[in-house]
């Protein structure tokens, strides 16, 4: 039998917001945190209370305090990662909250903190089966773009982190090619947007065989540049910038 998770249902928006209008406890939220009942009830509560800040300075204050209340020791969360069976919906409520610790340690240069979340998550023999899983038709286009914001977390926090990931990502899984169609013209970062800037990230720190590698991947850049045409504005100059700046102008990718 799995967990029976305590979860925030028949909750009204009166409620939640009178939660929201109060001081988040880090003390409370960790010891729901160690609390297998609690603890994704604890990462949703704050995943929303985040969402409601107003500032990323509000964001990276709590973060720091969280950080500073655990003495930087991540025993708590990483029992989170390891937990193998999870529904899909604590699978993204886990991506929220370790994206948000990522792109504070990476704004912070904090890269002992981000490789242990880092190489806990991968240590997991199912993590990436869990990423392509939750990449498939079935999830919703909010719950795509959750995930891939969690992969790019982990690819912008230095050249090490971007070439481990990527060496573990296998782009000819069915569930790739789909997400080069989804597009939203209400959304300029929609579900096709952030899956080319996932599969282009890596590209920024110009290693050679990193781009070679990825140069490789032609089914992916078809599905790319087949699309071109059908893109707004904004992606179509991302595209163009990314492979003009870091593939052409890259000595020794082209010649010049």
């Amino acid at each position: 039998m799995g967990i029976k998770r305590k979860i925030e249902e028949n909750v009204n928006e009166s409620e939640k917001k009178n939660k929201l209008d109060q001081t988040f406890s880090i003390e409370t939220f960790i010891k729901n945190l160690k609390d297998p009942e609690t603890s994704f009830l604890a990462l949703s509560e704050f995943n929303e209370y985040i969402r409601h800040l107003t500032s990323q300075e509000e964001i990276d204050q709590l973060i720091e305090n969280l950080l500073q209340y655990l003495k930087s020791n991540l025993n708590d969360i990483l029992a989170l990662i390891i937990e193998e069976k999870r529904k899909s919906s604590e699978n993204i409520t886990l991506y929220r909250f370790l994206t948000t610790l990522l792109e504070y340690f990476s704004k912070t240069n904090n890269l002992i903190l981000s490789e242990i979340v880092i190489k806990k998550f991968i240590s997991i023999t199912n993590s990436i089966h869990t990423i392509y899983f939750m990449l498939s038709n079935h999830s919703t286009a909010s719950h795509l773009k959750i995930t891939l914001r969690f992969l790019l977390s982990m690819i912008q926090q230095n050249e090490f982190s971007a070439r481990l990931i990527f060496s573990l990502i296998d782009f000819k899984r069915s569930c790739w090619k789909p997400l080069f169609k989804r597009r939203d013209i209400r959304d300029i970062e929609d579900v096709r947007y952030l899956t080319i800037k996932f599969f282009l990230s890596p590209l920024v720190y110009q290693h050679i065989d990193t781009i070679k590698n990825l140069i490789k991947e032609q089914n992916i850049f078809h599905e790319i540049f087949n699309g071109l045409v059908n893109d707004s504005r904004h992606t179509v100059e991302f595209i163009l910038n990314e492979i003009r700046t870091n593939i052409i102008m890259v000595t020794g990718i082209t010649k010049l």
